[in-house]
């Protein structure tokens, strides 16, 4: 119930809920109010199968945010596409879509959607049709690289709130009536959570699913305990962006290009990259990308959702500690349930993600 408290395991966070698999962690008047209006969080996650399984989770989530799955197109193509130049000549792009029968109008609500480590916006099909279906307005952000060429030897793993300033400076050229909503997958939580932090905006509302937790992100623990598979999945799709872009990244530096496509894994990949991020070194790039440390600095509405059994970014420690003390003074909420690997939500087969539910129920909660 509502009033019982429990302890994390790992850590003196105390969760204001836990009841069905779920725990909630924030404020008790915010998490009420939530609580009120998403039954499918007061129900809570119950993963059926073999959905209880973290890589079946992780599977099933790539097939649902595949634009074309068994023939059956997944996501309509984008009504428009703005490129967008930064001041640096870099070059990022953005995807509209409107609900069906619909065209974008200036006053309707306007969703930002960030795209995870690889792919672009046309990846996040589930997410997307589901805004849709709720009468929102999407927007998908595409990072440098991500869907369209990449113009200078700049690019980094984890986004660029600059960037994301850029995008949304532009958008609201277009839809400036519009309330803004943000929602990011994985580590396109981080430079959303950027942003928040980083910039006075307007946005009324985000949602953050499983976003990175520890600062190390080039440590081996934040993938020591993934399926061995899906680690090579991971290498092989970061393989492909730097071939994809390899006459831009040589001229820049032959002999680290060479260097980066030739890793071993994923970690070493992150250390080895940094050389494009236009950081010093890995250390800044990781003290910068720190998202959830930076949650006392962010004034909007904010809705992180992860899972006990994400190996991926949180890992079988499940280590809380990111948000003690800081939680309640902000306004943060973690939902964690006890399955749901990385990003799928999964409760059958059908293809609906709860994490989806519970999103959209936070971002009406504050958007209209």
């Amino acid at each position: 119930g509502y009033r019982d408290r429990e302890k994390s395991n790992a850590s003196s966070v105390m969760a204001v809920w836990a009841a069905n698999n779920v725990k909630l962690f924030g404020c008790e008047n915010k998490a009420s109010n939530l609580l009120t209006k998403s039954p499918a969080l007061s129900q809570g996650f119950h993963a059926r199968g073999l959905l209880k399984n973290p890589f079946a989770q992780v599977i099933s989530y790539v097939i649902f945010n595949s634009r074309y799955f068994g023939g059956k197109v997944l996501l309509p193509k984008a009504g428009r596409h703005d490129d967008i130049t930064t001041p640096d000549g870099g070059l990022i792009s953005v995807d509209w879509w409107a609900p069906e029968g619909k065209e974008i109008v200036n006053g309707d609500p306007t969703v930002f959607i960030f795209h995870g480590l690889t792919g672009n916006s046309s990846t996040t099909s589930q997410h997307i049709n589901r805004l849709l279906a709720a009468g929102m307005q999407v927007v998908g952000m595409n990072r440098r690289g991500h869907g369209q060429v990449l113009t200078t030897p700049k690019f980094c793993m984890m986004g660029d709130s600059g960037d994301v300033a850029h995008a949304v400076d532009f958008v609201q050229t277009v839809v400036p009536r519009s309330r803004l909503g943000m929602w990011a997958i994985s580590c396109g939580a981080t430079p959303m959570m950027n942003y928040l932090a980083e910039y006075d905006s307007h946005v009324s509302a985000a949602v953050a699913c499983c976003p990175g937790w520890s600062k190390d992100h080039e440590s081996e623990t934040i993938f020591k305990n993934i399926n061995s598979a899906y680690k090579k999945y991971i290498l092989s799709r970061l393989r492909t962006f730097l071939q994809q872009h390899k006459d831009v990244l040589c001229q820049f530096d032959e002999q680290q290009f060479n260097k980066l496509l030739n890793t071993k894994d994923a970690p070493d990949f992150f250390r080895e990259h940094h050389h494009f991020t236009g950081y010093t070194d890995v250390e800044e790039l990781c003290n910068v990308n720190h998202a959830i440390a930076r949650l006392p600095k962010m004034k909007t509405p904010l809705l992180v959702v992860s899972s006990e059994d994400d190996n991926l970014t949180m890992g079988v420690e499940n280590d809380l500690s990111m948000f003690d003390s800081k939680i309640h003074d902000n306004n943060a909420m973690l939902v964690l349930s006890k399955h749901g690997s990385h990003c799928g939500f999964f409760q059958d087969y059908s293809g609906t993600s709860w994490m989806d539910t519970i999103g959209i129920d936070f971002l009406e909660l504050h958007m209209k």
